[in-house]
């Protein structure tokens, strides 16, 4: 995979010399489409980076350090569509124009613009926020099986397998932190915090309460998967698809 730069080279990309950097460069091929998308910067540049917005999808831009190409993902409702690297600034933006003011679908962008490398969960996501949510739980079973018996990240299978039987939490989408097993009720990331988080200690697992003053519980799979669930607020619905954010607005 290329090196990301962090300052282009006025040889490789000339038409970021000229306009003055990567979202100023893109701009004016957006404008030509006719999609009154805006390409913007990072308020404090550390890479060359462009970012575009249009309701709930987006995409982010950068270059590469040693070649001419260009790297750009796609997004909605905090799910990652895909990403790859164009030859051309003109195709980037085509890309960005036909997912975020067309709004196309997973087979689409795949078939409109084969550089544009397109993830099973986009097809996933577009079934809908329950089957979103199982293909997490199974993939969280898939790839912690993989792992080697003595890891950090094979030592929570056991608490995801318990925590798949508890119909409630069962229904919230899985994520780990910092090898921290966590719940939200969104699909999308930024993701909520639903409940407190658990790990592995020594041959069990840990619980915080929500009252840290009341200390933290400790037990086997099932006696954690259990405490998760009764810690979760009697209203706490189903995750749906979104992030934290939609969900605050």
């Amino acid at each position: 995979m290329p090196e990301v730069a962090k300052k282009w080279s006025q040889k490789l990309y000339p038409d970021l010399e000229k306009f003055g950097g990567l979202p100023q460069a893109l701009q004016p091929l957006l404008a030509k489409l006719h999609g009154e998308l805006m390409a913007e910067g990072l308020d404090k540049p550390f890479i060359v980076y462009a970012s575009v917005r249009r309701e709930s999808r987006s995409s982010q831009v950068m270059i590469a350090r040693n070649h001419r190409a260009f790297s750009t993902d796609f997004w909605d409702q905090g799910v990652q569509y895909g990403s790859g690297w164009a030859k051309s600034l003109e195709d980037v933006a085509a890309a960005i124009h036909g997912f975020q003011v067309h709004r196309l679908d997973a087979a689409a962008l795949k078939a409109s613009h084969p550089w544009v490398g397109v993830l099973e969960q986009a097809f996933v996501h577009e079934c809908g926020a329950t089957a979103f949510v199982e293909h997490a739980w199974q993939g969280y079973v898939t790839w912690l099986a993989k792992e080697p018996p003595e890891s950090a990240e094979h030592k929570l299978l056991p608490l995801i397998r318990a925590c798949m039987t508890r119909k409630r939490l069962r229904l919230l989408m899985p994520f780990t932190s910092h090898n921290h097993l966590c719940f939200s009720r969104t699909t999308g990331f930024p993701y909520t915090d639903e409940c407190p988080p658990a790990f592995p200690i020594g041959d069990g697992f840990r619980m915080h309460r929500v009252d840290a003053c009341a200390g933290p519980v400790d037990g086997d799979a099932e006696t954690i998967a259990r405490a998760l669930e009764d810690s979760l607020s009697p209203s706490c619905p189903a995750a749906c698809h979104g992030t934290a954010e939609s969900l605050e607005a």
